[in-house]
C-alpha cells in the first residue's frame, strides 16, 4: 500500500475531503496489494514476499470495556 502512495496502518478512513479519484486510487492500491498477498499465501511465501514486520495491535482488549461501572452502594 505504501509503495502505491497509500499510508496504511491496518485501516483507512475516507472523508468528504477525498475526491472520487482519491477513493479510486485507494481501491486500486487495495486490489493490487491484495493480489500480491493472495499469491504469497497460495505459494506459501508470505514471509519472503512481505517487507517489514506485520502490523500488530497497539491496544489490548479489556473485558466489559463499554460497560459503565456500577454505582457504589451507600450503606
Amino acid at each position: 500500500m505504501i509503495k502505491r502512495g497509500v499510508l496504511w496502518a491496518g485501516f483507512n478512513t475516507v472523508c468528504l475531503a477525498h475526491t472520487e479519484a482519491d477513493v479510486a486510487h485507494v481501491l486500486e492500491a487495495y486490489r493490487a496489494s491484495l493480489e500480491i498477498l493472495n499469491d504469497a499465501l497460495v505459494s506459501n511465501a508470505l514471509r519472503t514476499t512481505l517487507r517489514g514486520e506485520p502490523v500488530e495491535p497497539v491496544f489490548r482488549r479489556t473485558s466489559n470495556f463499554n460497560v459503565k461501572p456500577k454505582a457504589a452502594s451507600r450503606g
